[in-house]
């Protein structure tokens, strides 16, 4: 005998195909509100996720085609397509690396540390063995300072705020320069790292930063007004520029597509599949740490480094300086 409770509807188990049908309608929606991502904060975060959307939506559009579910199938190859073309937006505005050419290179190492990390012993290995001539770091204490001093027997100049929390920043150089400052750009008021090197009389100025992430909506409002601010000082330097650090944007983002557009900075563009972050990610990581160059600048190479136990990747760029 069946007890059945009166007033109370049973329900059928989900099936396989009815989970494939949510998660395809989930995908597209995510796909849609990427494109009020100038809008909202919550939908500029959806477009970091581009090729992760792309990706799942190809595999369901396959699994709607061997169903023979072709109204599905359509829906998922729509959505390949609207995730695809701010892809390809992205890496069309981005520069990519082409041959050397003749004259000094400049080499410039990147990476966000992170506050926490206790492999000070990585990071140090890590710059040995990229041998750049600029070394800028993000989410630097004093404990950092401390064990980051042997860098100063080949790298003798060193402008830095280090802070307790995430947004502690410092350059070293190898080369000598003509001016540096920590500047503060926005309201969020971290630090940010600006020096200016010459060379038979042209100058170069390089600007480290490293806006807050945007995990709630003050925190976006507060990194695009720090960008939006680096826009600002991009176009008042009268020399050649370079804009590197952690930016908390991908490029399918219209928070870094604004910063292009202000400036005409060119973004470097990273290899296919290699993001920076989170590194603990085999795979699926999102570029988020940026090099991103004045159009008189040649970019010669791009690489993402190996993991230094933070939970971003070191980047690491060659250009010649003209």
């Amino acid at each position: 005998m069946n007890d059945i409770v009166p007033g109370r509807v049973a329900r059928a188990p989900l099936s396989i195909r009815g989970l494939l049908e949510k998660t395809t309608l989930l995908a597209l929606l995510a796909t849609a509100g990427g494109f009020a991502g100038s809008w909202h904060w919550l939908f500029e975060l959806l477009t970091h996720w581009r090729l992760h959307l792309l990706m799942a939506l190809a595999g369901l559009g396959a699994v709607w085609i061997l169903q023979r579910r072709p109204t599905w199938a359509a829906a998922a190859c729509l959505g390949v397509l609207l995730n695809l073309i701010p892809i390809l937006q992205a890496r069309a505005w981005a520069v990519a690396p082409t041959a050397p050419a003749p004259g000094p290179i400049l080499r410039v190492l990147s990476i966000n540390v992170h506050t926490l990390n206790p492999h000070a012993d990585r990071v140090l290995h890590c710059i040995r063995e990229v041998d750049p001539d600029l070394v800028l770091l993000m989410e630097v204490d004093d404990r950092w300072m401390r064990q980051l001093e042997p860098l100063g027997a080949t790298h003798p100049f060193l402008q830095a705020a280090p802070r307790p929390d995430n947004f502690g920043i410092a350059l070293w150089s190898r080369l000598p320069w003509t001016h540096a400052e920590i500047l503060t750009l926005g309201e969020a008021e971290v630090p940010s790292v600006a020096v200016t090197l010459e060379k038979a009389g042209r100058r170069l100025c390089v600007l480290g930063t490293h806006p807050l992430p945007p995990g709630s909506a003050e925190y976006a409002r507060l990194r695009n007004d720090q960008l939006r601010e680096v826009a600002v000082w991009v176009r008042a330097q009268p020399a050649s520029v370079m804009l590197v650090g952690d930016l908390n944007a991908a490029p399918t983002s219209p928070v870094f597509r604004q910063l292009v557009r202000d400036r005409g900075l060119r973004p470097v563009r990273h290899p296919v599949g290699r993001g920076t972050w989170p590194a603990s990610l085999p795979l699926g990581r999102i570029p988020i740490d940026h090099v991103l160059v004045t159009p008189d600048l040649r970019v010669i190479r791009f690489e993402v480094g190996p993991p230094v136990g933070g939970d971003h990747l070191p980047i690491w760029v060659e250009l010649s300086w003209p």
